[in-house]
């Protein structure tokens, strides 16, 4: 009896998420951006109580080596990651450390990037303007990937 009765919920549960909007956002949530345009969307990996390291890792995961590689990023309901590339060269956050033999190649010229969220920073700022770090790294440039 218990069983069939839970067999029952499950499938009310089915139909109302296929039907409704507001009962699948209850029950199934929703995608959250986690990356956009190179830059670390970090008060959402707060909320999410994931660290910067397990998104890197993610990234990797994909194929990522440079935070500019990522033109959106974004941590599904179901719990994978959908990750969508920018293409050409592309300048940003490496996500590698430099002694991996296949980490972007830094740059020598006069640009960084906030070592916590991403976003690009002038030599003479001291405080990122987006989330207020105080870090930063040199930039890396990657060229294009293959097709």
């Amino acid at each position: 009896m218990l069983v069939t009765l839970l067999v029952i919920i499950n499938k009310l549960m089915d139909i109302g998420m296929v039907e409704s909007p507001l009962v699948r956002r209850v029950f199934s949530g929703r995608s959250v951006t986690v990356a956009d345009n190179g830059r670390i969307n970090l008060k959402a990996l707060r909320a999410l109580k994931v660290s910067r390291e397990e998104l890197f890792e993610g990234l990797r995961e994909h194929g990522i080596r440079n935070l500019g590689r990522v033109a959106h990023a974004r941590l599904e309901t179901s719990g994978t990651s959908s990750v969508f590339r920018n293409r050409g060269t592309v300048c940003g956050l490496a996500l590698l450390p430099p002694h991996t033999a296949h980490s972007p190649t830094p740059l020598r010229l006069a640009s960084r990037f906030c070592s916590a969220c991403g976003s690009p920073a002038d030599l003479d700022e001291t405080i990122c303007t987006q989330c207020a770090n105080r870090t930063f790294a040199a930039a890396a440039i990657e060229p294009d990937e293959p097709p």
